[in-house]
């Protein structure tokens, strides 16, 4: 351009001025063009004819194609990537459709799946899971787990069962969730980002230890109380760490035949698929702000607007 420009200023002090100014605009297009052969040709001295989709070096000019359009992300992504996410219980029948849909959802690029014991075959063979033993979950938080949990910006927590006594039950509701709630605010402590952990605990468990209940009144109070004790923990604690409570009703599969919804409405049932997708939303793009529990209608709800939206992927 520096050449062109200088010859178009020798130009310019030449006797073609009395030319008409559609003359003189014609022959320095007509400049233009030879220079730009001139270096299409160097270009394919050097270089050959090297063609990218989209673009030909040799042309070393812009021109409209036609191309696939990306469709937009749907509502609940982030355009965040590459994010390392927390899965406890892989093994379960909730943390299992957990790991399926976060091995293929796009924000997601790392999946460390706790257990306490070696995970092996499909899906724990996938290039984006990683299997992490910890012996127990009260005191196996040790330095060489929680370096390969480096980096995790949060935990979907899916540990859950029936026990027969009420010190296994608080072992497990309380003692777990809070030992990892503990380790993954030490992980939060130098982050940038805040860690979210999605604890799943159930609809039926009462947060007032003094009221009276006639069915499962202690494993409903323990797990209630559970609940109270991670959200104080959170309110309380100051690094980035948040916690939010999923209380879903009865889980059921993706295909079970059921009584008609109009009869049994979206309070005391949900798919296994919808809890996942609320689990795995709410781990990377977080709830509702002061929002800190979701009812069991709220997960179906939102998780069927998650699927609708993920369907193509």
């Amino acid at each position: 351009m520096k050449a062109l420009f200088h010859e178009s200023n020798t130009k310019s002090r030449s006797p073609n001025l009395h030319l008409p100014p559609n003359t003189i605009l014609q022959n320095i297009n007509t400049r233009v063009v030879l220079h730009q052969q001139r270096r299409r040709n160097c270009i394919d001295n050097a270089l050959g004819n090297i063609t990218v989709p989209h673009f030909s070096l040799a042309s070393l000019q812009f021109y409209p194609v036609a191309t696939t359009r990306r469709p937009p992300k749907p509502p609940g992504i982030e355009s965040r990537a590459a994010m390392k996410i927390v899965l406890a219980g892989a093994s379960g029948y909730v943390g299992r459709e957990v790991l399926n849909q976060a091995i293929v959802h796009p924000s997601i690029s790392t999946v460390v799946a706790l257990s306490r014991r070696p995970l092996t075959g499909p899906p724990f063979d996938h290039p984006k899971v990683k299997v992490v033993v910890v012996d127990d979950f009260e005191t196996g938080y040790t330095p060489q787990v929680l370096e390969q949990l480096q980096g995790a910006v949060g935990c979907c927590w899916a540990i859950g069962s029936k026990f027969s006594d009420a010190s296994t039950t608080r072992k497990v509701y309380q003692g777990y969730t809070l030992a990892a709630a503990t380790a993954f605010s030490y992980l939060a402590r130098n982050s940038a980002s805040t860690f979210r952990f999605a604890h799943t605990s159930g609809f039926i468990t009462v947060r007032d230890q003094k009221k009276s209940l006639w069915v499962l009144s202690d494993v409903r109070k323990i797990g209630g109380e559970a609940e109270v004790k991670l959200l104080d923990f959170a309110k309380a604690n100051e690094t980035p760490f948040e916690a939010v409570v999923l209380r879903p009703a009865g889980v059921r599969a993706k295909d079970a035949k059921m009584l008609p919804e109009w009869i049994i409405g979206t309070n005391y049932n949900v798919r296994v698929d919808e809890l996942a997708a609320v689990l795995i939303d709410s781990v990377v793009n977080g709830v509702e702000a002061g929002r800190d529990t979701l009812e069991n209608a709220e997960i179906v709800k939102r998780g069927r607007e998650l699927l609708a939206n993920t369907a193509g992927r």
